[in-house]
């Protein structure tokens, strides 16, 4: 006996597969345009300050971050391209003026005021492929291991000697000043 193809099935199947197509044109459509959005803010953006809030570990470490546009707060989540941020630590960021709330962090530039800051010196342990800098400097008898990505014209070598500023409240807090 011959079985018969069941075209419910068979209209069933394209279905799905249809959906899950769908799914994932959809998917790599918004993060297309996400991406689009944040190089857009990168290049015509208005720079502001942003301060970490939270951070989450999920798949991938994210931070939510706060800034203000105009009197009012606006709260963003990004993936970090390294694990040493800490809450309260400031980034300098871009957004759009029409937009706010599509904005690009700038992990490549930490911010501390010299009014919240302190220098002090510290060296380079070791420079990882993607421009990331760890480094340990020494405050009131404790020693504070720190990442920082560099900015891409700028690089430094193991054993340097850099300036770092740390914060006088939140001493893990620290930066490379370049």
């Amino acid at each position: 006996m011959r079985k018969q193809k069941n075209s419910k099935t068979s209209i069933g199947g394209f279905i799905f597969l249809g959906l899950i197509l769908l799914t994932v044109l959809s998917v790599f459509t918004i993060e297309q345009y996400r991406k689009y959005g944040e190089r857009k803010a990168l290049k015509y953006g208005i720079e502001t300050t942003c301060t970490i809030t939270e951070i989450h570990n999920i798949k991938t470490e994210l931070v939510r971050y706060c800034y203000k546009v105009n009197g009012r707060d606006y709260y963003s989540d990004k993936a970090t391209p390294f694990s040493s941020i800490i809450p309260g630590e400031k980034f300098y960021l871009r957004y759009l003026k029409e937009s706010p709330n599509i904005n690009m962090i700038q992990f490549d530039k930490p911010m501390l005021t010299d009014i919240e800051s302190i220098k002090i010196k510290g060296r380079i342990l070791r420079i990882r492929k993607n421009n990331e800098a760890v480094f340990d400097y020494k405050y009131q008898a404790k020693i504070y291991e720190r990442w920082q990505l560099l900015r891409q014209s700028h690089f430094l070598a193991i054993n340097d000697s850099v300036e770092i500023a740390i914060h006088k409240d939140k001493p893990e807090i620290g930066i490379i000043r370049y």
